[in-house]
C-alpha cells in the first residue's frame, strides 16, 4: 500500500482549495481513496514554529488487488515512515506521537514503532 498525504481541500480558500481538490481527483483517477481515520491528520509545523499546522488528507493506494483498506493500528507504521521519511523525526520524537494521538485517538499506548 502507498501512504499519500494531501492538503485538506474543506480548510483551504480560493486557488488552493481548487488545486487541492484537483489533486485529490487525481490521485482518486489513479485508484487512491480516502483513509477513514478516527482523527485528524495533521503533520508537524516545521515552517511555523508555534502554529498549529494544516489539516491534511490521508490517501491510500494499494499495490496489489485485494489488499485491506488501512485503518486503526495498521495505518500507524505508514504514518510513522511519512514522519520519519519526509519530516526527519526520530521515532520517539514526542510530535510523533502527537500526530498518531490526533490521527487514532486512544490507542497511543499500543502504537509502538
Amino acid at each position: 500500500t502507498m501512504l499519500i498525504e494531501i492538503e485538506e481541500p474543506a480548510v483551504l480558500a480560493g486557488p488552493a482549495r481548487q488545486q487541492a481538490e484537483r489533486r485529490l481527483a487525481f490521485y482518486a483517477a489513479k485508484g487512491a481513496s480516502v483513509v477513514a481515520a478516527p482523527g485528524p491528520y495533521r503533520p508537524p509545523a516545521f515552517d511555523a514554529p508555534g502554529e498549529r499546522s494544516l489539516a491534511m488528507q490521508l490517501l491510500q493506494r494499494p499495490l496489489q488487488p485485494g489488499t485491506p483498506p488501512l485503518d486503526g493500528a495498521a495505518l500507524a507504521p505508514f504514518v510513522r515512515a511519512i514522519l520519519h521519511q519526509s519530516y526527519g523525526l526520530a521515532a520517539d520524537d514526542h510530535q510523533v506521537g502527537r500526530v498518531l494521538g490526533l490521527l487514532l485517538p486512544g490507542s497511543e499506548g499500543t502504537l509502538a514503532s
